[in-house]
């Protein structure tokens, strides 16, 4: 039996370019579109997509959300929305393999953040 401490190999640059896997784990992980506001839930994601993909997912998809949180934008931008704005800018440059959706995604849990 494997343990539950095993090390997660999954990275975003394994997905093919038409998968969008983790994009969909980031939307689901926020509860955007199905929450009122940012809810990260790893339990979500192991409803989803199953428990054994969940212990590849859920550290990929927190350390997207972290590198995301990492923008110093709101120290720099007033405004802001227009400091999310450019915190999704900046992170959609560094993986352009995620879709939209789910930088958006990222984004709101960003804005809603800094509140």
């Amino acid at each position: 039996m494997e343990s539950v401490e095993r090390k997660v190999a999954f990275d975003v640059a394994q997905i093919d370019s038409g998968d969008d896997v983790v994009s969909k784990a980031i939307i689901v992980w926020t509860g955007k579109d199905e929450q009122p506001w940012p809810d990260m839930s790893d339990d979500r994601i192991v409803e989803q997509f199953g428990t054994e993909t969940a212990l590849d997912l859920i550290p990929t998809v927190n350390r997207l959300a972290h590198e995301f949180d990492e923008s110093d934008a709101v120290h720099r931008i007033r405004d802001l929305s227009e400091a999310a704005d450019d915190a999704a800018k900046r992170f959609r440059l560094l993986h352009p393999e995620l879709s939209e959706e789910s930088i958006s995604a990222l984004r709101w849990c960003y804005a809603y953040r800094w509140k």
